[in-house]
């Protein structure tokens, strides 16, 4: 009888040391996840985060001319973040951002000339869902499923001017309220060639369908493809990426480029530019200008 009770005494020690030395894998887990990010550019992460949550962050300015002339011009500011935390069946995303645009454009007639003034200001927020579905240690592919909204409202202001007498003949302006469904999906994947060398493509579906009151078209889907390469050297890293966009108006290309420094092993900056040709904005004779400025960072919670 002693001995059964020593041997079932020795086994629930032994059960407990086991169930002590999980709970502190489980508890040092997160301080393995390494550092990967959305950002910079268009492509998006193929790897989800596994065990620590991640936050992106990032701010931009944007400057359109269309058409070469001050008077034919808009430009603009964004925000927007991204928390991103792991589940048993894969990440789960929360987004947000906040975006202001102003420009003014003339239009001339044979009589009567037109000055054009418009502020759009743009709120959303979005879920999604991104599952890994093969990894290796140089080779991942996943995919993002996003539902977003937003609301924007849209401010047009109208000046009609005779070239006859120079008198104001009308004034007039208008308020548009109109809220947008965004599903997006993507498939993304990513490889490492080498200690230095990456490349990465992300291909999906963007769109955004009107549920209210809109001066434009109701709904917009377009496709997209990125091909993303980067370099990495010690802290830091650089980036060329193009951008494809297929929709109805068109297709219009970008090219992004820029780079990342970490500043620890959890905190990272970068900062890069996106210049962008619209094909109905072009204007025979003249190239658009349509460049972005971005900078933020990405910041892993252990």
């Amino acid at each position: 009888m002693k001995y059964s009770l020593s041997i079932l005494l020795a086994v629930c020690a032994c059960n407990g040391l086991f169930a002590q030395d999980d709970t502190m894998q489980v508890s040092i887990l997160p301080y393995y996840e390494p550092l990967h990010s959305d950002r910079p550019g268009a492509t998006n992460d193929a790897r989800t985060v596994k065990q620590a949550m991640v936050l992106q962050f990032g701010v931009g300015y944007s400057y359109l001319n269309p058409a070469l002339d001050e008077l034919n011009a808009s430009s603009g500011v964004s925000a927007g973040g991204m928390l991103r935390m792991p589940t048993c069946i894969g990440e789960f995303d929360v987004t947000a951002g906040v975006s202001r645009s102003t420009g003014q454009y003339l239009l001339r007639g044979s009589v009567y000339s037109s000055y054009y003034n418009f502020t759009d200001i743009a709120n959303s927020l979005g879920v999604g869902y991104r599952p890994e579905w093969y990894t290796t240690e140089s080779f991942a592919l996943g995919s993002i499923f996003h539902l977003g909204y937003t609301r924007a409202l849209d401010k047009y202001a109208y000046t009609t001017i005779s070239d006859i007498d120079s008198l104001n003949m009308m004034g007039t302006e208008e308020r548009f309220n109109t809220h947008y469904i965004t599903p997006n999906f993507s498939l993304n994947a990513s490889y490492d060639i080498n200690n230095h060398w990456s490349i990465s493509s992300t291909l999906g579906i963007v769109s955004a369908f009107a549920i209210g009151q809109a001066p434009g078209p109701e709904s917009n889907v377009a496709g997209m493809t990125t091909l993303n390469v980067g370099y990495g050297f010690q802290r830091w890293s650089l980036f060329l990426e193009g951008v494809a966009r297929f929709h109805s108006a068109g297709p219009d290309y970008s090219v992004n480029g820029g780079f990342t420094y970490s500043i620890s092993r959890d905190f990272q900056l970068d900062a890069f530019f996106r210049t962008r040709d619209w094909g109905q904005y072009e204007v025979v004779g003249s190239q658009p200008v349509n460049i972005g400025i971005l900078t933020g960072f990405t910041y892993i919670i252990r």
